[in-house]
């Protein structure tokens, strides 16, 4: 799926090249920048799914139990992000911005997720200070297996902010096609 993708906007490029270039007096200008941008933030969305599939594919039995909290605010923001998709897949079949809710960092499923996250962050701050303290003798997370908890995190946040950047990039293309309506145009 990831490599049809790709392929796709690989193919994309020339498209939009060919495009720009293929012009005329009495038509507008190819919106050839804000095309790329799209492309763009599109392809940073694959790469972040290819990093989170990647992470999730390289937890180690400990990641996995610091990951368990997670789980819960994991499936919510995965509910967000799917929707977002479609929403930005509707936009493109439609070829209209449409009105309403857009997909955004600051919504209560991340909210949820980051104040999971830091709960886990402590708990294992917390769980290494007992134990060089000689208090446990509970075994820490191993170098590789925090640096994939952190990759996780960092591809989901990634990915959150590229589908919003995907949006706002769709719907000023878009808008580019949306006549002005003169009667909502202050005059000065």
């Amino acid at each position: 799926m990831h490599a049809s993708a790709r392929a796709a906007l690989a193919h994309l490029g020339p498209l939009i090249d060919e495009a720009s270039h293929a012009g005329g007096y009495w038509r507008e200008a190819f919106p050839a920048g804000r095309v790329r941008g799209v492309a763009a933030a599109l392809s940073a969305m694959l790469d972040d799914l290819d990093l989170l599939h990647e992470t999730l594919a390289a937890l180690q039995p400990g990641g996995v139990g610091l990951v368990a909290p997670l789980l819960k605010p994991i499936n919510r923001v995965e509910a967000e992000v799917v929707h977002a998709l479609r929403a930005l897949l509707q936009k493109l079949q439609a070829g209209v911005s449409a009105d309403g809710a857009r997909f955004s960092a600051s919504s209560p499923a991340v909210k949820l997720f980051d104040e999971c996250y830091a709960e886990c962050l402590h708990a294992v701050v917390t769980l290494n200070r007992r134990r060089d303290a000689g208090l446990d003798a509970v075994p820490s997370l191993s170098n590789d297996e925090a640096l994939t908890f952190n990759a996780l995190v960092y591809s989901l946040k990634s990915l959150i902010g590229n589908i919003e950047r995907a949006s706002e990039r769709l719907d000023e293309l878009l808008s580019m096609n949306t006549p002005v309506d003169l009667g909502t145009v202050a005059f000065v």
